[in-house]
């Protein structure tokens, strides 16, 4: 399945929740679609879980499910820092620093 199938797929699997907020309804994902969004293995999920500090935390929906709120897997997303792309070096730089050639 290409990443595009996987994606669209991810995004129209998301769980909604039945209670309407203020102007939108707050969306659940399943630990496989956030692992799909972020381009990584469902056991990467858990380790960043036990060790980056302020990754998303999953709720219990049921006593054998858990789920993400999108909103908050978004949040974390766009609160990465940007990396520069050099060629010489074939590998992101951090914003800001020069690579040594």
């Amino acid at each position: 399945m290409s990443r595009d199938k996987k994606l669209a797929s991810a995004s129209s699997l998301a769980l909604r929740t039945s209670t309407e907020e203020t102007s939108s309804q707050r969306i659940l994902m399943t630990p496989e679609q956030v692992s799909t969004l972020l381009h990584c293995h469902k056991q990467t999920l858990w380790k960043w879980l036990r060790t980056i500090p302020n990754f998303p935390r999953p709720v219990r929906v049921s006593p054998q499910r858990i789920a993400f709120w999108e909103h908050e897997v978004r949040d974390y997303i766009t609160s990465l820092e940007r990396v520069e792309y050099d060629p010489k070096v074939g590998r992101g730089a951090r914003s800001g620093q020069r690579s040594v050639a």
